[in-house]
């Protein structure tokens, strides 16, 4: 397990490497100290929502269900910005199961991945409990921080919305960062997306595109 930081000192690009260096693709048998930025607001877009989140949380793919596969299926990633006009696609996927896209005016970058989870987070059983271990990892960061600072969100653009952790901090240089991550526990897997934004720019319509423009595509066992 990666080492300890201060606060919630890691940085989007930090975020960025390790989320996608995780492990192999799921497609595959100067730190400055950060606050805490506010979470996405409601928009004529029918980005997140009080009702949104209600629906996540009573969908198939909510933390509460733990959902099961059906054979060797594995989660993927309904990505929706691929049709965007504001988002150009300026990483595509080299085969280690990420790719990225910048916004037209260059404020912000988001990256999705989609990965198998190292060793020794294998074998949680609760979605909850690992998908908070793997953004501790993530970020190289205590598991109390996490459990006190992330809050439960959703990947809202796929068939059945799916309840995610979302943590999001800004720099004393006005830049901010966000990661928007789920594991799905029976299967080892994890899927995310990571964005960093330019000082001026307000994370929040990043984190309201990622959560409105991206689902998760699962195929669930029967029963």
């Amino acid at each position: 397990m990666p080492g300890r930081r201060a606060g919630l000192a890691g940085t989007a690009a930090l975020a960025i490497a390790l989320l996608l260096s995780a492990c192999a693709p799921a497609t595959d048998p100067d730190a400055a100290p950060t606050t805490t930025a506010p979470a996405p607001e409601a928009s004529a877009d029918g980005d997140a929502s009080d009702d949104a989140a209600a629906d996540a949380a009573d969908s198939p793919l909510s933390f509460a269900a733990n959902p099961r596969f059906a054979g060797d299926e594995l989660p993927q990633i309904a990505d929706g910005l691929v049709s965007d006009s504001r988002w150009t696609l300026t990483s595509p996927d080299d085969g280690t199961g990420s790719w990225g896209y910048t916004s037209t005016d260059d404020a912000c970058t988001i990256t999705l991945s989609q990965v198998m989870l190292p060793d020794e987070l294998t074998g949680q059983t609760d979605d909850l409990d690992a998908t908070r271990s793997y953004l501790a990892a993530v970020l190289q960061e205590d598991l109390q921080v996490v459990e006190d600072n992330a809050q439960v969100h959703q990947f809202a653009g796929g068939d059945d919305p799916t309840e995610a952790l979302l943590l999001s901090a800004g720099g004393q240089d006005g830049s901010a960062w966000f990661v928007l991550l789920r594991v799905f526990s029976s299967v080892d897997a994890a899927v995310g997306v990571s964005g960093q934004c330019s000082a001026g720019t307000d994370v929040r319509t990043a984190i309201a595109t990622a959560e409105g423009k991206l689902g998760i595509v699962a195929p669930l066992a029967a029963g």
